[in-house]
């Protein structure tokens, strides 16, 4: 169980990313005003863009999803919008399916999506690994508050969400604590979940966010996100995908990540997320061994991190953590 200041939604207490009614602000009037468009990045941590992104090669890239969620018994398309069929999408192997099918690759080369993606970063893109898939099957599983950047520090990336449909509060989407990338590092790490040999335990437990870490109404979101969305996440911007709350439908969406390509680049930049989230947990866990004290387990992982220090090499391990600790 989760102490009680953690984050942790329910049903019974659904969180103040569910309860906000606060309504996310759109920056698209400033889309070809770079200052400004910079600037309420700066301060926001964000960039909400309605409807920039071309609609046919978005409906082209959801087509492609749902045709491999089909053939996985995932979904059935009989009407307008797929229906779940109450399979559970990750005891199928359609994720390692899509992971394989350079989709997303090929979406990103669109023209029209290429060149929307140079306006909003204001230079070409160099994308970070690989994008992360999501078809979120009705569930009351509570939010995973987090920063993407936690494991990925000093690489200088942008977070694009990209829902592949309309998705209204029923469907969940996703919320974001407006501001708090100015808060630095927000997790906690639980040595104990890291090392245990449950996968679904050490992924949701290692790192957590304390309930108090932000302001209740800094919570926000979109009423309803649609297909041609685009949100832009700073890599230190807490945010949350809602449960899924209809009966029957699959909320589907995209992660990409990409840094300017003029930007220096690291090796962790060249990992995929699941990489990324791997050596996150093992790096904690050798870490632990070593006897790094807990508030001090970040700060020791980003000098691993900066200096690429292989984990197996336990003299260099130990190097870095005399250093960092001195």
């Amino acid at each position: 169980m989760l102490p009680n200041n953690r984050l942790a939604g329910s049903q019974e207490d659904a969180g103040p990313w569910e309860r906000s009614t606060c309504e996310i602000e759109a920056a698209d009037e400033w889309l070809d005003d770079r200052e400004s468009l910079d600037a309420f990045y700066a301060e926001h941590g964000y960039l909400y863009l309605r409807e920039v992104l071309d609609t046919n090669a978005v409906a082209e890239l959801r087509k492609k999803v749902v045709d491999v969620l089909e053939r996985h018994g995932i979904v059935s398309v009989d009407g307008p919008e797929p229906r779940w069929t109450g399979t559970d999408p990750m005891k199928t192997s359609a994720r390692a399916e899509l992971d394989s099918s350079g989709h997303w690759e090929a979406f990103v080369e669109h023209p029209a999506i290429a060149a929307c993606v140079e306006r909003v970063m204001g230079d070409a893109p160099f994308y970070i690994g690989t994008a992360v898939y999501r078809f979120m099957a009705p569930t009351p599983s509570p939010p995973f508050p987090h920063q993407d950047g936690f494991l990925l520090p000093g690489v200088p990336f942008m977070g694009f969400w990209i829902p592949l449909m309309d998705v209204d509060e029923t469907l969940g989407g996703l919320t974001l604590a407006d501001g708090s990338h100015k808060r630095g590092w927000l997790p906690k790490i639980d040595p104990a979940a890291a090392m245990t040999d449950d996968p679904k335990v050490a992924q949701r437990g290692t790192f957590y966010i304390e309930r108090d870490a932000v302001a209740d109404d800094s919570w926000c979101r979109a009423v309803t996100y649609r297909a041609g969305d685009l949100l832009v996440l700073h890599p230190q911007l807490l945010h949350t995908g809602l449960a899924n709350r209809t009966t029957d439908r699959v909320r589907l969406s995209i992660d990409i990540r990409a840094q300017r390509a003029s930007a220096p680049r690291t090796s962790g930049a060249l990992q995929s997320s699941l990489q990324t989230q791997a050596r996150g947990l093992e790096s904690m866990r050798v870490l632990s061994q070593e006897g790094v004290p807990e508030n001090r387990l970040h700060d020791v992982f980003c000098e691993l991190f900066a200096r690429d220090t292989p984990l197996d090499d336990r003299p260099a391990v130990r190097r870095v953590i005399a250093e960092a600790l001195t």
